[in-house]
């Protein structure tokens, strides 16, 4: 409304920052790029700016010009904006090793998780079709298999040719199929498998997370 009535002339400042994080410090609440994100609210709050903050990319997303940004805005030109915006690149750029994910091998993964007396989440993070990906990867799948990996597992395969064998066969039936690699069989190779019928839906869900 300020700018409709003319009141201010916001004037945006970019800095890329060539650098794609993930990993706990992201979190707001007690990472340091929460530490990052409040020096921007400062600034908003001294009236130094009318909007700053620090853009982190997601890393799996296909786009030309991924990267981490900071945007800051400001009423009219400010020759001050651009040494604000250089130091919050400057510090988010110092903690960019502290922001990224600590990985294991799936292979030292499944065999930490027979050592557990627990549930064991794996996560393939670039699979997420939320993020625009096929969702038929099979390959954790295809590596407890091949380990041997005794317990027992949950594990979710966007598969439209799986799902209408099993949808003609019916709750109880013993089937052959192809699991995976339906979509992008570029990277995912089918794994047959012999596979019982335990439990058939329309699809339709609600999430919590998204009420």
């Amino acid at each position: 409304l300020r700018i409709v009535a003319k009141e201010v002339v916001p004037v945006i400042t970019r800095c890329a920052i060539p650098v794609l994080v993930r990993g706990d410090e992201l979190i707001t609440e007690t990472g340091c790029y929460g530490d990052l994100i409040h020096q921007c609210q400062q600034l908003e709050q001294a009236g130094i700016v009318l909007a700053a903050g620090i853009m982190i990319g997601n890393p799996f997303t296909d786009v030309p010009e991924l990267c981490s940004q900071v945007l800051v805005v400001t009423n009219g030109e400010n020759e001050a904006t651009t040494g604000m915006v250089l130091q919050l690149a400057q510090d988010f750029w110092a903690l960019r090793h502290r922001m990224q994910s600590k990985l294991i091998d799936l292979e030292t993964a499944i065999k930490e998780a027979g050592l557990i007396d627990a549930p064991v989440v794996f996560t393939d993070a670039a699979d997420a079709t939320s993020s625009g990906a096929s969702g038929d990867s099979n390959v954790i799948l295809h590596k407890l298999i091949e380990k041997n990996y005794s317990g027992r597992v949950l594990a979710q395969i966007v598969d439209p040719v799986a799902a209408a064998a099993s949808h003609a066969a019916g709750v109880g039936a013993e089937i052959g199929i192809r699991l995976g690699g339906g979509i992008d069989p570029d990277r995912f190779v089918p794994l047959q498998v012999k596979a019982r019928v335990r439990l058939l839906s329309d699809g339709t869900a609600r999430l919590e997370t998204m009420k």
